[in-house]
């Protein structure tokens, strides 16, 4: 996608077939589709497919990311939280043969987060730095990849809702553990600390980049309550949380509770 675009255009939908390529331009292109949506507060599930590449972003952040040569029968799926207007941009490029390219979304209406190990989170956002007081938003937020996976930049969560420094923010939910010694781990800037069962796990609660882990031994089989705090300063902000079971030689077929097999 480099340089200056043929063809510039305004599109309904992204679906796209084009056979063998379009004529100008039957291999080697690349497309760039971009729109500003006002999306009403819930968890949404977005859906690509696409011969070849293909990426999609949610305010510059990547929640798909296939960008290699496919078939175009492989439709790859991100649920993201989402609140009011937020940037969505689908990139896409041809190798050869054949060209298509598939994106929608729809909202996660019976998405739950009590019970069940459902990995889904309640998150309450402060704007204080200490979790104080009456939260200004309260919201369901689906896990990614990680648990937790939120790069803000300078931004805010919640644009004019929560300040874009000085605020905190407290990710609770269920999720479903083999028996097993697990090891949690976060990459954040600011603050950041980790509950389970409301036995803290992970205390990173300082200013600036960080990268903390811990051990915890002896999690029992079945759903247990993760907390997630974190605080942001000033400056960039992001928060990724993540745990693993490092005694991997248990025959129950499970390796990993709600968080990203390392």
């Amino acid at each position: 996608m480099s340089g200056t675009p043929e063809r510039v255009a305004d599109v309904a939908e992204v679906n796209w077939d084009w056979g063998n390529g379009p004529p100008e331009q039957p291999d080697h292109f690349s497309t760039r589709f971009e729109r500003t949506i006002n999306f009403n507060p819930g968890t949404y599930r977005f859906v690509a497919r696409a011969d070849d590449g293909v990426r999609v972003f949610i305010d510059n952040q990547p929640i798909i990311d296939q960008w290699h040569v496919a078939s175009g029968n492989v439709a790859y799926t991100a649920d993201r939280a989402m609140y009011g207007n937020q940037t969505v941009r689908v990139e896409h490029y041809e190798e050869t043969g054949l060209a298509s390219l598939h994106f929608s979304f729809s909202s996660l209406a019976n998405t739950t987060i009590d019970g069940g190990g459902s990995g889904e989170w309640e998150v309450h956002y402060y704007n204080n730095p200490d979790l104080s007081g009456n939260p200004v938003l309260v919201r369901r937020e689906a896990r990614s990849a990680y648990p937790v996976d939120a790069d803000w930049g300078n931004g805010s969560p919640a644009a004019g809702i929560i300040n874009n420094d000085n605020w905190s923010a407290r990710w609770r939910g269920r999720f479903a553990f083999a028996a097993g010694d697990y090891m949690f781990l976060a990459r954040s800037d600011d603050g950041v600390r980790i509950y389970i069962d409301g036995i803290r796990v992970l205390d990173g609660w300082s200013d600036g980049y960080k990268e903390p882990a811990n051990q915890f031994l002896a999690v029992g089989p079945g759903d247990h309550e993760i907390t997630v705090e974190f605080y942001e300063r000033g400056g960039t902000a992001f928060n990724r949380v993540w745990w693993y079971r490092t005694n991997t030689s248990d025959t129950d077929g499970s390796t990993i509770g709600g968080g990203r097999d390392e």
